[in-house]
């Protein structure tokens, strides 16, 4: 089953992933396709083998050719999330994958939303709370910025308040970059 909200680009290159299940242990690896639109080669190579647990990978971005960002949360145990950095490997089409660093955000009740690269190489990524929402109907919600140098700082919580008074903390949200002065910004959407 392919993962994320999209393809991954860079260039020339491009890339999916994809979960299949190990039949060895029942876990679900994910999988990694390839494509190199200048040469045409492609190539399929695992990512990284399943956890005991389910984790899933909801968005992912090439902050170069060669530097893969995956955000994942884990749907089993309620989850916290984490963004994963990768060093593709291999001459041409990338063949391997080597874990350059991962970081966690977030708590059991965090859920991933949406994530871009600027066009700085910076990456941005923006959570919600799942589950009950506060007292007065509002839900919080995190933004977290890894800069082009790889340090992260977070906002948490941007408290968005519910002005038809519900109690769902379900929703969506895009992040974009305006074109013109460069800014970040979020939409949110509750339902």
């Amino acid at each position: 089953m392919p993962l994320g909200k999209h393809v991954a680009t860079f260039g020339a290159r491009t890339i999916v992933l994809y979960q299949k299940q190990n039949m060895t242990n029942l876990r679900y690896d994910t999988w990694a396709w390839v494509r190199d639109e200048d040469t045409g080669q492609t190539s399929r190579f695992l990512l990284q083998a399943g956890p005991s647990y389910r984790r899933v990978e909801t968005d992912y971005v090439l902050t170069s050719a060669t530097d893969l960002v995956v955000l994942s949360y884990d749907r089993n145990l309620g989850g916290q999330m984490l963004v994963t950095q990768f060093r593709l490997n291999g001459t041409g089409v990338p063949t391997s994958a080597t874990v350059v660093g991962s970081t966690a955000f977030g708590d059991a009740n965090s859920r991933p939303k949406s994530m871009i690269r600027l066009s700085s190489g910076a990456v941005v990524f923006g959570w919600h709370q799942e589950g009950p929402a506060n007292a007065d109907g509002s839900v919080n919600v995190g933004f977290a910025y890894r800069g082009a140098g790889g340090a992260w700082s977070t906002v948490y919580p941007v408290v968005l308040s519910d002005p038809s008074g519900g109690t769902l903390t379900l929703s969506e949200m895009a992040l974009a970059q305006h074109p013109v002065d460069g800014s970040v910004w979020a939409f949110s959407k509750r339902d």
